[in-house]
């Protein structure tokens, strides 16, 4: 399936009160639909201006830091100008924001303080992985929770957000220095999600943390997903 595709049928798919559908790409750049509200996380320069239009309205892009797998300066602004949506991010893409993006577009995600836009809250977590200032985040909107790990190890601060996020997608491995198999799990434990979702590393890595989970939190739903399949959560 081709990425206009892919988006079209998540931007036309019916989603309810505490449900989440998504789109993983590559890295750990996804599309997600709550209820009433749609946003792009960490896409870098994979999507062009057709394909993001075919998602219908864009509610906020999320940037987790700068690194280029992550994030497109001049892309980022495009996709702002032509969607409205807003951008939040850490510090170091909003360096590279600041003064192309106008002031109320674009929200600075601090690490362990929450911001609030679009119906949406989200607390910033630090990342732990190169660069200035990088996060992690958990979005609440429409009565879903929701973690995303950009390409960290694991950090004990996660464990102050116990119990915050029912669906985790946790970076595995390459070409992230600092992600692994095993910090993936330990974030999963450590968050109490139900459904773990696998970003940001090799087929073999995912299979691992898949395997690894199956093991040692059975009750946990775990995802290896497809690139470009649309999942329900």
């Amino acid at each position: 399936m081709r990425i206009v595709e892919a988006f079209s049928e998540l931007g036309q798919l019916e989603v309810g009160s505490g449900e989440a559908a998504f789109v993983f790409y590559k890295s750990s750049a996804l599309a997600v639909k709550t209820r009433n509200h749609r946003f792009l996380v960490d896409p870098a320069n994979y999507f062009s201006l057709e394909h993001i239009k075919s998602l219908g309205e864009l509610d906020a892009v999320f940037v987790t830091h700068g690194h280029y797998d992550h994030f497109d300066p001049s892309g980022t602004v495009k996709m702002q100008e032509t969607t409205g949506a807003v951008i939040m991010c850490n510090l170091g893409a909003y360096a590279q924001l600041k003064g192309r993006v106008a002031p109320e577009k674009l929200v600075l995600l601090e690490p362990d303080k929450t911001a609030e836009v679009t119906g949406a809250k989200v607390t910033a977590i630090e990342a732990v992985h190169p660069g200035k200032k990088p996060i992690m985040f958990i979005v609440q909107v429409d009565e879903v929770s929701l973690f995303h790990g950009s390409d960290s190890g694991y950090t004990s601060a996660i464990e102050r957000y116990g119990g915050r996020a029912r669906v985790a997608f946790v970076p595995v491995g390459r070409p992230s220095p600092t992600a692994s198999v095993a910090d993936a799990v330990k974030i999963v434990k450590a968050l109490g999600c139900s459904t773990a979702v696998s970003i940001h590393g090799s087929e073999r890595e995912a299979s691992g943390f898949r395997e690894r989970l199956q093991k040692e939190s059975p009750n946990v739903r775990a995802i290896v997903p497809e690139s470009l399949k649309i999942y329900k959560v």
